[in-house]
């Protein structure tokens, strides 16, 4: 492991299966965006995602933001998840979603490698500008970026609703989830339905009672709310 990785523990494949568990009580189906080692170290959490009905898609192989890798690496990270994915699931790989959002403005030469790669959408694009992340002016609608050459994206960009007088947004997943009293998201959620399908995201460490550091690889689940 480099500097700076987690290594995956059970903890992920046991908060994981309660999601499964969740969702199947339910009949819903979801997008697993699942970390390269995580998937490379439990396979059968893998299958068993595949197996139950759900996409899989790709969260990077070692949870590292896209602005930390060259060119090169990037391409070599996508390359080597998308094999473990597939080899792991027996399916083709089509969606990525970057890690910690980190699909920016200076990161968009990323694009293009996914188009390269095989990916056929994209769901890492926050159009609004947080502290940390964001595309400030990116589309909330999904649409498809022409890349030149032939080649073009499908991104899925998270939805984010405004918050007043500021450039800031409120997302409908992750930490805001975990941050503010369930009326929050809901009204947030219902609000952005009116004009537009939501994209709520988690993660599996927020279904278990132990505390995972945020750096840790993780499977993240989007699912469109009716």
């Amino acid at each position: 492991m480099a500097s700076g990785e987690i290594d995956p523990t059970e903890t992920v494949v046991r908060d994981a299966e309660k999601i499964l568990e969740i969702l199947a009580a339910g009949n819903y189906k979801a997008t697993f965006f699942v970390v390269g080692n995580v998937a490379g170290k439990y396979p059968s959490l893998v299958r068993r995602i595949a197996d139950a009905g759900h996409e899989l898609g790709i969260h990077g192989f070692a949870h590292k933001q896209i602005f930390r890798l060259t060119e090169d690496e990037f391409r070599n990270d996508i390359k080597k998840a998308k094999a473990i994915l597939e080899n792991s699931a027996s399916t083709k790989v089509a969606g990525y979603r970057a890690p910690a959002f980190s699909l920016l403005p200076e990161t968009k030469w990323s694009l293009r490698i996914l188009a390269e790669e095989g990916i056929k959408y994209d769901s890492s694009i926050v159009p609004c500008k947080n502290p940390r992340y964001g595309w400030k002016g990116f589309s909330k609608d999904i649409c498809r970026i022409d890349l030149g050459d032939g080649l073009s994206i499908i991104e899925v960009p998270l939805s984010v609703l405004p918050i007043p007088m500021t450039n800031k947004g409120f997302l409908t997943g992750g930490g805001y989830l975990r941050r503010f009293p369930y009326f929050v998201s809901h009204a947030a959620i219902k609000h952005l339905q009116k004009t537009r399908p939501v994209i709520v995201y988690v993660h599996p460490y927020e279904f278990g009672k132990e505390v995972v550091p945020l750096s840790m690889g993780h499977l993240s689940a989007p699912l469109a709310c009716e």
